[in-house]
């Protein structure tokens, strides 16, 4: 069902239209604690912050390291991964954010997240950070659907980058954003069916990621663009955690980029 790089024509295109009304919208997620449903700090361990019991577990190996914000997880091996089980069968089926920093330290064929199976009841829910067989391309997939997003080259080998992948099957598209500005869209939408898997932060059984990843948060709506770069300033704690508000973090996004560099 998935030829990756048939696929990948789909992701040029875009509508303006449909980017102007998106660009401009804000949905409040973040006053409604249900729009979140799960979060993994990873300051330390795999628990879910969200208060829904999706906690992870380490598993084949990793480290923790100094992230964007606190605490980051870090993977080089195959089989290194966090594992959240059966969550499959609580994932959001048509609208969804999902949001994480994240550092590429391979330019290889990877998973930054995924189910295993890998396809479930027809459809799945990954990206791909890169997928060097399709000219190592950012591949974002939900239900039965992908696009692409933009690449990654040795350029961005150690960099910390923010990324938030979108899909809404009432607006009709995918999206995805870099460093809070657009990589990605396409106008296609489809519904991901329930079914049984395990969900898989990092690699997956027979596929890795090689790199870093900090702040990750699952919700159940489509976040508007300002607060998707309220998270990507403030981190995850500042919003669901009660610390300072997206109003409070004026100013910050020149020191977040100052504090990328400093980790590169």
């Amino acid at each position: 069902m998935f030829d990756i790089k048939a696929k990948l024509g789909f992701a040029f295109v875009v509508s303006f239209f449909l980017f102007g009304l998106i660009l401009v919208g804000q949905s409040d997620a973040l006053k409604n604690p249900d729009s979140l449903v799960a979060a993994w700090m990873l300051d330390g361990d795999a628990s879910d912050s969200s208060g829904n019991g999706y906690d992870g577990e380490l598993t084949g190996g990793g480290e923790w390291m100094s992230g964007m914000h606190g605490m980051a997880v870090v993977f080089s091996n195959l089989g290194d991964t966090i594992q959240i089980t059966d969550f499959a069968n609580h994932v959001p089926t048509e609208e969804i954010t999902i949001i994480v920093w994240a550092r590429v330290d391979v330019v290889q064929n990877q998973d930054l997240f995924s189910f295993d199976p890998l396809e479930i009841n027809g459809g799945r829910i990954t990206a791909h950070l890169p997928w060097v067989d399709a000219g190592s391309a950012v591949i974002w997939q939900f239900g039965p659907n992908g696009i692409g997003a933009g690449g990654i080259d040795d350029s961005h080998i150690g960099l910390w980058e923010h990324w938030a992948f979108i899909h809404s099957a009432a607006g009709n598209y995918m999206r995805v954003l870099r460093n809070g500005e657009q990589s990605g869209m396409a106008e296609m939408s489809g519904t991901f069916i329930h079914g049984d898997g395990t969900f898989h932060i990092g690699g997956r059984p027979g596929s890795s990621f090689a790199g870093a990843i900090d702040d990750f948060a699952i919700f159940n709506t489509v976040l508007g663009d300002d607060e998707i770069m309220a998270l990507m300033n403030d981190g995850l704690m500042a919003h669901i955690g009660g610390g300072p508000t997206a109003v409070e973090s004026s100013g910050k996004a020149a020191t977040t980029w100052a504090h990328l560099k400093a980790l590169k």
